[in-house]
């Protein structure tokens, strides 16, 4: 029913989540995978990205990464 009336009003609702890896559990690490959506005239964009295997500064990098994907998404002034 929520779905209904979220579409009723015109909004949609975007809600992620990311699976912690067995290592992560194991050792009390956070898990290090990013999304991140933007909503524009145009259209909707979401983006994903894991976080490397807990390489150094994966957290960083795949937060970076969705960062800039979104930006390119936003800049787009025409339907793709």
């Amino acid at each position: 029913m929520r779905n209904d009336l979220a579409r009723r009003a015109g909004r949609t609702c975007v809600i992620g989540g990311s699976v912690a890896g067995p290592r992560h559990l194991r050792e009390g690490t956070p898990n290090q995978d990013a999304w991140r959506f933007a909503r524009r005239p145009h259209g909707g964009a979401l983006a994903v990205a894991d976080g490397g295997g807990s390489a150094a500064q994966a957290a960083i990098g795949s937060r970076y990464a969705c960062a800039a994907a979104v930006s390119v998404f936003s800049a787009l002034r025409a339907p793709c």
